[in-house]
């Protein structure tokens, strides 16, 4: 497949000493925190060729395990209650999905609660991307209630912070980088 889809990914940045969770934040509410999937509100926007989207990290855990949108997908489908289900569940995916591996806490009242199901979060931003990519018109805006949204975190040893790689802008009257064609503004660019 050629075409180019919209990657709403943070980039990882091998200076990052934290878990990374490129398509989701914390929607902060003490014990009822949660992942969230940011939709048309992502930090990020992007346009990658395909086999670079499906293969781009979307988590590294506390052991520096990756998974790319690829693995995310394909084993929460096969091997997590999709149309089949293995008998042994992906190491990493268990630990992200069961094990808390991006080692993200919520706080109330002195108690530590983990913070579940960072995978479907992803994997509705996953889903989301695509729905942008393949349907020009398509928007949607999460809704949640939080005291705070987290996203994007990144801890880095050293005095200097990494530089963090931004999409290109593309204007209004260029072509559009799905590959349709059309310029821009009569594509994805649709206000």
């Amino acid at each position: 497949m050629n075409a180019n889809f919209v990657s709403t990914a943070l980039p990882h940045s091998p200076q990052n000493v934290n878990t990374h969770g490129g398509l989701i934040v914390i929607a902060s509410a003490g014990k009822e925190s949660k992942y969230i999937a940011m939709l048309d509100e992502a930090m990020h926007f992007d346009w990658l060729p395909f086999d670079d989207w499906w293969n781009q990290t979307v988590f590294i855990d506390d052991q520096k395990r990756i998974l790319s949108r690829k693995q995310l997908v394909l084993t929460a489908a096969n091997q997590d209650g999709g149309a089949h289900v293995d008998p042994s569940l992906d190491e990493t995916y268990a630990n992200l999905s069961r094990n808390n591996s991006l080692k993200w806490v919520a706080v109330e009242n002195g108690n530590e609660y983990s913070i579940p199901k960072p995978e479907r979060a992803a994997i509705r931003q996953i889903t989301h991307e695509v729905l942008r990519t393949l349907k020009p018109d398509y928007r949607m805006k999460p809704q949640y209630e939080a005291d705070i949204i987290i996203g994007g975190a990144m801890i880095v040893k050293g005095s200097k912070a990494p530089e963090v790689p931004r999409p290109k802008k593309i204007e209004r009257n260029e072509q559009c980088p799905c590959g349709s064609g059309k310029k821009y503004k009569k594509c994805h660019g649709k206000p």
